[in-house]
């Protein structure tokens, strides 16, 4: 079988997956099947290892067949590694083409219509098949994509042009928008933030429609979705999960540890209550201060059931180490620091539960020119508490 009748065949074997989740919004097939993935993907790539923390290395030249496949079935390739951090044998992604599910998601959501034609602006280039599906649809001509990388931005204008394709492509930083090509109907945001910047809401027109993932330090999983009202604020609610690099300007600070003298406290509790990677997350992650990430580190032996519930606030060295033993009614809590973490975290959840255990999608968001306020339920004066601060 020839390399061109083959490539058509996965393409559309991808649109047929994606389609069958109901992804796939009205008028994007024809986009998802014309443009070929696999045009926009660097000749060696790292996918994630299934079951496990970490990547895998695949090399065109090496393994063609395995190479092209891979990116037609329903994976995040990442296409270029970060070589200034350095974390041991950890990789860290720096761009990469989404999961093509979360991107039909994410187009979806724009609510575009053939019979009313939009401006879109596209907050992070990365491979460029994201704005090339955008320009399948609207035209090259309705697309803007600001990248803050100029060898990505380069490695994308390229693609884009073999392809027939010429949206408007800058480099820069994309929290600052495109003002020079503003006003837009359509804002969408490849790359996660905490805090949406203002512009994104500023350029884009009354009524119009701003889609990025939105997350925090803890819980980096949300996908929001904002109209812009004629009042100049942007007031929605989460459609969904995402989870994507964050925005550069956003990234979170690395984890820290330095194991001074805390304090020591039990709690009944179920550490992994507060970290079950679902909408008691989300909650717990709004109220946490600001840049508090966490993970669950296991003991030893597969099913010893051991483990340990760790959270940092790397501004101010913040930790707190909550121990889990199988069948036991009570788990050793260990903080220290500005920040009591813990106690926040379980305020949170029990906040959470207080409130009828709220899955994410009742949580929203607005944005206004100098803050934004996340709230729960149905009117945006419910704004989620934020919990004092406590001293360690």
């Amino acid at each position: 079988m020839s390399r061109e009748p083959r490539v058509e065949r996965l393409a559309r074997r991808l649109a047929d997956t994606v389609r069958a989740t109901g992804e796939l919004g009205p008028g994007w097939e024809r986009a998802f099947t014309a443009v070929q993935r696999h045009r926009y993907i660097t000749p060696t790539y790292w996918v994630p290892l299934e079951g496990a923390r970490g990547y895998e290395r695949i090399v065109r030249s090496e393994q063609p067949d395995r190479w092209l496949d891979t990116i037609y079935t329903d994976t995040a390739i990442v296409t270029r590694i970060d070589r200034s951090r350095t974390d041991g044998d950890a990789l860290h992604p720096s761009s990469s083409s989404s999961m093509p599910l979360v991107v039909a998601r994410m187009l979806r959501h724009l609510d575009i219509s053939d019979d009313d034609p939009v401006r879109v602006l596209e907050i992070g280039t990365g491979t460029g098949w994201n704005a090339a599906l955008l320009c399948a649809r609207l035209g090259s001509r309705a697309v803007v994509s600001v990248e803050i990388d100029p060898e990505t931005t380069a490695r994308a204008r390229a693609a884009l042009a073999r392809d027939g394709r010429a949206p408007a492509l800058l480099t820069g930083d994309g929290e600052k928008g495109a003002p020079d090509h503003a006003p837009f109907d359509r804002v969408i945001s490849t790359c996660a933030v905490h805090e949406v910047p203002y512009p994104w809401v500023g350029q884009t027109a009354p009524g119009g429609t701003v889609v990025t993932p939105w997350g925090t330090a803890y819980s980096n999983s949300g996908l929001l979705k904002l109209t812009v009202r004629r009042d100049g604020t942007g007031h929605g609610r989460f459609v969904g999960t995402a989870s994507f690099m964050w925005s550069l300007p956003q990234r979170p600070a690395p984890e820290t540890f330095e194991r001074e003298e805390g304090t020591h406290s039990t709690t009944g509790l179920l550490p992994e209550l507060v970290r079950d990677y679902g909408h008691a997350q989300c909650a717990v992650g709004l109220m946490l201060p600001p840049g508090t990430s966490g993970r669950i580190a296991h003991g030893t032996g597969d099913a010893s059931g051991e483990y340990t519930l760790w959270l940092f606030h790397p501004e101010t060295g913040s930790w707190a180490s909550v121990d889990h033993e199988p069948g036991a009614t009570r788990h050793d809590v260990h903080q220290y620091g500005r920040y009591r973490l813990w106690d926040t975290a379980e305020l949170a959840h029990r906040w959470w539960t207080d409130q009828g255990e709220p899955p994410r999608n009742r949580f929203g968001l607005t944005v206004m020119p100098h803050r934004q306020a996340v709230w729960l339920l149905d009117r945006h004066e419910n704004e989620v508490p934020v919990p004092g601060e406590g001293a360690g």
